[in-house]
């Protein structure tokens, strides 16, 4: 009896990578999106990582008006994840396309 050894683990790992390639854009969009994050005209500083993302529910007192702010922040730094992980899929469906067609021919 002959034992015939199956390819399909392989693609696995390629699937996996694909995946992989997502979270890696979001993760670079997200890191683009908080260092792209807007300035709080009054200090002329941006609000640090603990405030963005909580929203600024974490403030109290007169610290509030920058609440609006922390908002933005963490919007922009969830759209930067998003764009991110558009251009990783863009990039995994044209390794995909190539690779299926490196496999016909």
């Amino acid at each position: 009896m002959k034992i015939i050894n199956n390819p399909s683990p392989p693609r696995k790992r390629i699937i996996k990578k694909k995946y992989d390639l997502i979270l890696v854009g979001f993760l670079i969009g997200a890191i683009i999106g908080y260092i792209d994050r807007p300035t709080v005209p009054v200090v002329n500083k941006q609000l640090p990582f603990s405030i963005v993302i909580t929203r600024g529910s974490t403030l109290t007192g007169t610290d509030l008006f920058l609440k609006g702010y922390a908002e933005k922040s963490f919007y922009r730094m969830i759209d930067g994840g998003l764009v991110g992980a558009l251009f990783g899929l863009f990039v995994v469906i044209i390794i995909t396309s190539t690779s299926d067609k490196k496999d016909t021919n």
